[in-house]
């Protein structure tokens, strides 16, 4: 594998029969692995680790509930870590952190899920204006051309990312028992909502793509079904994308 970074605004054409990818696009749509970790590593343990704790991802989250998850890391947090944690491993959190990640993202602003209604006020500041809307493109490329292809929807523009992973039983990965995970933001050009869905062991799907065409599909079919209730208009005219 050879990576070779470049901005996230550049798109160059990516030598799949190589995995060759000549920007930060590519890499982001291929969801390469590497190319995650060597970006880690270029922006280092300490500033990688202050980021997580800025986006609230090594804490609890209160949600107005008895229920809570505390998250588990290696203390440590060295290099090795930086690599590993940069293509989504060695932090084990909840969904709901994961929904508040990429809404503090996409955002700007730092947002805390709650079950309690409150009183709407912006969190601290988290990333800039730049920042967001280029994380909103990158999912909306995922969205046309990359895994996340099956989240999208031809009248509302959505914006989505996508993940798989083996189950973790006895302390051993469990072949073939997956969790499929898809997070989705609509509408792209000026994102109101956020969706996670999370499907246990489903039993149907591509085996190039799991999450993609299991909760990718949900997850286009949720704002196909309930946008217009929220203001979404045409969504409801649209199928949804098949496997």
């Amino acid at each position: 594998f050879f990576f070779k970074q470049k901005t996230a605004y550049e798109i160059y054409q990516c030598d799949w029969s190589s995995d060759v990818c000549s920007s930060d696009l590519d890499a982001f749509v291929v969801a390469s692995n590497i190319a995650g970790a060597n970006i880690a590593l270029q922006i280092g343990p300490s500033a990688q680790r202050k980021f997580f704790e800025k986006l609230h991802q090594l804490k609890p989250i209160e949600t107005g509930t008895d229920s809570t998850v505390t998250p588990t890391f290696h203390p440590k947090w060295d290099a090795d870590d930086a690599a590993v944690i940069g293509f989504g491993h060695d932090v084990a959190n909840s969904p709901l952190h994961a929904a508040s990640a990429v809404a503090s993202i996409i955002n700007g602003h730092l947002v805390m899920p709650t079950f309690v209604k409150k009183p709407q006020v912006a969190g601290p500041l988290v990333v800039g204006g730049q920042t967001s809307e280029t994380m909103t493109k990158l999912l909306a490329t995922n969205v046309e051309r990359g895994r996340a292809k099956h989240a999208d929807l031809p009248v509302v523009h959505v914006a989505a990312l996508t993940g798989t992973t083996e189950k973790i039983i006895d302390s051993h990965y469990a072949e073939g028992k997956l969790q499929c995970e898809a997070i989705a933001v609509a509408p792209t050009e000026k994102p109101r909502f956020l969706l996670l869905v999370l499907m246990n062991e489903p039993e149907q799907f591509d085996a190039a793509a799991p999450a993609a065409t299991t909760a990718g599909i949900v997850a286009a079919e949720f704002f196909r079904e309930a946008g217009p209730l929220v203001g979404l208009k045409g969504v409801n005219e649209w199928a949804v994308p098949s496997h």
